[in-house]
Parts: structure tokens; sequence; C-alpha cells
């Protein structure tokens, strides 16, 4: 197989770890639509895949995984690596299968692709045995061909318009489906002509400029927030992009509270979320007809008023650095079009809450496995995507170091990428959860190595941020120095 992609044009791309390598090729999926492709070896290389292959799956990131196996009509070998890892897949993907003949190659390639990329889109694990791959055929490959959506069922679009007309107090909610379709224009007319509030759920950030004036906030977490403030005063709630695998941005009261489904699939009925009334198919089209239907309507309540948090006003100077201050700092260094790939911490919350995302892929997270360890490979996937973006890599130390072995994958491709580490020298979320149950301390603390150092010792720039300098001019200046930069910014959580 590698022989044959030496000899395409198939780009490939050698990591140092295959889950970092299946955390690009989900990354590489979620910001194109097309499935990315992984290739690992047969036994240890494919159960590496494991995380990688869940992140995408709960994600919604279309991805192929291609494992190779032992021969299985012949071996010499007994059960050398061998591990049954199309059942281990199984629940972690959306289709696992071994190809038992070179005849059917064609057929499951072709059905792996359409799983992955069709909705809702996921992970794909195909197992090629060494004497499949070394049999011919002449079976030529199939043709993809791709499918548009149905049309939304214009009576429901009524009985929803009827419904937000009736309604005391209406709020949009936009989840982390939304921002897989192109549904931004179709989004901004149904918003302003409406005049309706929206907040966004973690993954649905950056969906529209969140300097919309119709913008209330972000949801970090699933109360306690003065984002909830609205989403508790109202009585409808127009749910666009939900999916069960995201964390709630609140906890509906059905008594009072009504949620209209928009999506392209079903909604999952869980205690938390239970439609009143769901518009299935083409969201861009379910959009347009809403606005249609809802051309002379005017908004009941205006109420909710402005919630968001202001990023700009926080940049006070204590040290070490307080993650507000960085949001903010964030907030005025990086370009409007740039690209900010978060690893999973505390500070997550705080750029959900206060940084202003301005297109859709402004931010990117996780808030769905919310695994640690993706920060760096998702921006490097995201620097292949986008090469004439700036190009951030925001990790805690715990994170980066569960996949720090790819800033080697960076420098040997020669990206211009900025990677900013917040240290603390803890696994700081256990450490606040402890701390909010009334714990001590305890097995969240270890020593780091120099970071200044590891980045050089990879061919990298390496910087740490002292006492009273100005984090904003730093990340400016590193954003636009060639190839690859590491910034270690010692945090305080407290």
């Amino acid at each position: 197989m590698l022989e044959s992609l030496r000899n395409s044009s198939i780009q490939f791309i050698t990591t140092r770890h295959e889950q970092a390598a299946a955390f690009m090729a989900a990354t590489y999926g979620r910001l194109t639509g097309l499935a990315g492709v992984v290739l690992t070896t047969l036994g240890p290389g494919a159960t590496n895949l494991a995380t990688g292959l869940t992140y995408a799956t709960l994600g919604g990131f279309p991805l192929v995984a291609i494992t190779g196996q032992k021969p299985i009509k012949q071996t010499k070998q007994g059960k050398f690596q061998q591990v049954n890892i199309v059942q281990l897949a199984e629940p972690i993907t959306k289709m696992s299968r071994r190809i038992e003949s070179a005849e059917k190659i064609p057929v499951l390639v072709s059905r792996a692709f359409r799983h992955a990329e069709q909705e809702r889109p996921g992970a794909v694990l195909l197992e090629i045995p060494e004497d499949i791959a070394r049999e011919n055929t002449g079976i030529a490959p199939l043709s993809r061909n791709r499918f548009p959506l149905p049309n939304p069922n214009p009576s429901l679009i009524k009985k929803a318009s009827e419904l937000i007309r009736s309604s005391r107090a209406q709020i949009i909610i936009i989840g982390a489906d939304a921002k897989r379709w192109d549904i931004e224009n179709e989004l901004s007319e149904f918003i302003n002509q409406t005049r309706l509030p929206f907040v966004t759920t973690q993954l649905g950030k950056g969906i529209l400029p969140e300097t919309n004036q119709y913008y209330l906030g972000t949801t970090a977490l699933t109360d306690g927030e003065r984002v909830h403030d609205a989403l508790k005063a109202a009585d409808t709630f127009i749910v666009i992009g939900h999916t069960i695998f995201e964390k709630s941005p609140c906890i509906p009261n059905h008594a009072t509270q009504k949620i209209i489904h928009i999506n392209t699939t079903p909604g999952e009925v869980s205690h938390i979320y239970q439609p009143s009334l769901e518009i299935v198919g083409d969201v861009a089209e379910s959009l347009r007809e809403l606005t249609s239907v809802l051309k002379n309507f005017t908004l009941n309540s205006s109420s909710f008023g402005s919630l968001v948090n202001n990023a700009d006003n926080v940049m006070n100077a204590s040290f070490p650095l307080r993650q507000e201050h960085i949001v903010a700092a964030l907030q005025k260094a990086v370009p409007k079009d740039a690209v900010i790939a978060l690893d999973n911490g505390l500070y997550k919350l705080a750029v959900t809450s206060n940084f202003r995302a301005m297109w859709r892929h402004h931010i990117l997270l996780d808030n769905t496995l919310a695994t640690m360890g993706a920060g760096l490979p998702s921006a490097i996937a995201a620097k292949l995507v986008y090469p004439d973006r700036r190009v951030v890599a925001l990790c805690g130390d715990g994170g980066f170091m569960m996949n720090s072995q790819e800033l080697e994958t960076a420098t040997r491709l020669k990206l211009q990428l900025l990677v900013i580490i917040l240290n603390d020298n803890a696994f700081g979320m256990i450490r606040e959860k402890q701390k909010q149950m009334g714990f001590d301390d305890f097995g969240v603390t270890y020593q780091n190595p120099d970071f200044v150092k590891l980045a050089e010792s990879y061919g990298a720039k390496g910087y740490r941020i002292n006492e009273g300098e100005n984090l904003a001019d730093t990340i400016a200046k590193f954003l636009y120095e060639p190839g690859v930069s590491l910034v270690e910014v010692p945090v305080t959580y407290s």
C-alpha cells in the first residue's frame, strides 16, 4: 500500500503516533466535509487509533481508518500481533469491516467513504489482511456520488412558525452540527429578520460573527452562567444543529419550555432533550422557508438584554497570568480569520465564554469526547487545510505533553505555526474538581521539561513569557515568525 501511495497524487504524512494521525485526519474531515484518511499497521498500531476514532464519531467528523492485519488464509506466525480490531472498533465507529477478498475492495471502500461522510458523519474502519492486499483484481474502483438532503416538510414549517408566533420569549440555540453545513447566510437572514436572540454551544461557537447584535453568548457550562439567565427566561427554544453527544447547554423545563428541533436527522430524546416539534432535512432550506413564513413576525420580547462577557476589559497584569488575561491577549493579537485549536483544560471554559469568534473555525475545540492531546495535531491539520491563515495551538501543559512529539511533524512539514502552552504544572481541571468537592490536591501535579529547550530540540523556536511582558505583543510577534514557534505562558487558575 505504501508503494502505491508513493506513486499516487495522494499527500502522505508520517506522524510520530497513530493517535495524533487520527486526530489530524478527523480535523481534516471536520474542516472540509471530506473524509480524512489514517493508515496504520496491525496490532498496536491499530489499537492506538481508539481515542481518535471515538473523537471523530462523537464529534461528527468524517474519517476513514485503514489498518493492516496478518494473512487470514495462511500464516506462519500464529497469533503474533493479532488483535480483533474490527470488533474492537465497532462501538466507536459507524462501520467496521474486514476486507476478505480483493473483489470486495471497491465496494467496501466506496461504502466506507459514504458512511463516513453521510449524515451524521463519523469514523469508519477497514482492515486489510496482508494476503488480501497482495491479490490482483480486475474490478475497477467505484465512483463517489453525493446526494442532496431532502427538503423539510412544509406542514412542519408552518407549525413551527405558529409556535414561534404564539410564544412569549423565543431564543435560538445553535449547536455542534450547525457548523458542518453552509448555512451562515440563511442563519444570518433568519436572525436579522426575526430579531431573535441566539446563543451557541461550545461547538456551535463562531457559526456567525459574535459581534452580531443578537448574540447573547456561548454556554461553557450547563448552568450558572449569565447567558443561562436568558435561557431560563425563554419559553421556546429554536435549536439548530443539536447533537446528544455534546454536553448540554442547559436543562430545559419541559413543562413550560418548548423545543423546535432543526437538523438533518431526528433528535435523540433524553431526559434533557425532548423536542416538541422536529424539522428534519436540508437545514439551509429549512431556514429559508421558516424565514419566508415569518416575514411579518414581530419579536414578542426583547428583554433578554446583552449578557456577553467582554474580553477586552480584563487585561490585568498579574503573574502568573490568569486565563481571562490570556483570552483578552488572544482576542487582541490573533487575526479575525485565524484558527485557534484548543486542547482540553480549564482555559477552554474561559475561551468559550469570553473570546469573540468571527468565523466558523476561529475556535476549534472538542466538547463531545473532550479528550486531551488533540490540540497540536488539530492545529497541524488546520494549517495544512488553510496554509494562508494564521494557526495557533492553545494547549495546557498536560494536554500538550500527550502528543508533544508532533512538534517534529510540524517542523518536518515546514509549517508556520504557533504553539502556546499554558503551564500550571498540573492537571488543572482535575485539581479544580477536587477543590470544589472539598478535597486536597492529589495525583494532579508533576514535573514538566524545559519547554523552550524541548522546542529547540525539535527545530522549533522556544520562548517563555516573563513577568511584566505584554502577552498580546508577544503572541502577535510569534504569529508571524517563520516556522514553528512555541511560547510557554505560566498560568494560574486560582
